[in-house]
């Protein structure tokens, strides 16, 4: 297979491998929308990299705390493709979160939702909503937030009688 050059943090990358040491598996990646900065997580990871000329450099590493906590096992992450701070976890536990990188604080934290009953695999920013971000979880049901409320807006959900892929219903969305 050919090697194809690759726009990553506004440098030509062809054919360079770069790597770094994580310290513990990766269960995803995202990459923020300029390429600059890299999110990395999983059981024991959250860490955000910067993509620079030759390395990968650690920038903030987003597991601080005293104690270890469950919203920080993470199935999945997702950059928000229009506000460069913002990013969004699946969590095993169920949680859905979200962190803002500009909060002065050591906690980037933002918002926690608990609303699923078992492990969230997948988060997704609308790609021209602003506030909208989607969950799917392995409780049989995808979520809708708007991140300026706190709760979902919408669930879509089926019910798996006979083994098949249910319709799926959407229920409380409203749009004003």
């Amino acid at each position: 297979m050919a090697r194809m050059p690759t726009a990553v943090g506004g440098t030509a990358v062809s054919g360079r491998t770069m790597w770094c040491n994580l310290d513990a598996p990766a269960n995803a990646i995202s990459v923020c929308r300029d390429g600059g900065q890299v999110a990395v997580a999983g059981r024991n990871i959250f860490k955000i990299y910067g993509v620079e000329e030759e390395r990968l450099s650690e920038r903030a590493n987003l597991r601080v705390g005293r104690k270890p906590s469950l919203n920080l096992s993470c199935a999945d992450v997702a950059w928000h493709q229009m506000e460069e701070n913002l990013l969004a976890t699946a969590a095993t536990n169920g949680a859905v979160v979200t962190w803002n990188l500009a909060r002065p604080s050591r906690n980037k934290q933002d918002q926690l939702f608990m609303e699923h009953k078992r492990t969230v695999n997948k988060v997704c920013f609308h790609p021209l909503e602003l506030y909208i971000l989607l969950s799917g979880s392995q409780d049989g049901s995808m979520k809708c937030f708007d991140l300026r409320k706190k709760e979902s807006v919408c669930t879509f959900s089926g019910n798996l009688q006979d083994g098949t892929s249910p319709p799926l219903r959407c229920t409380g969305l409203v749009y004003r």
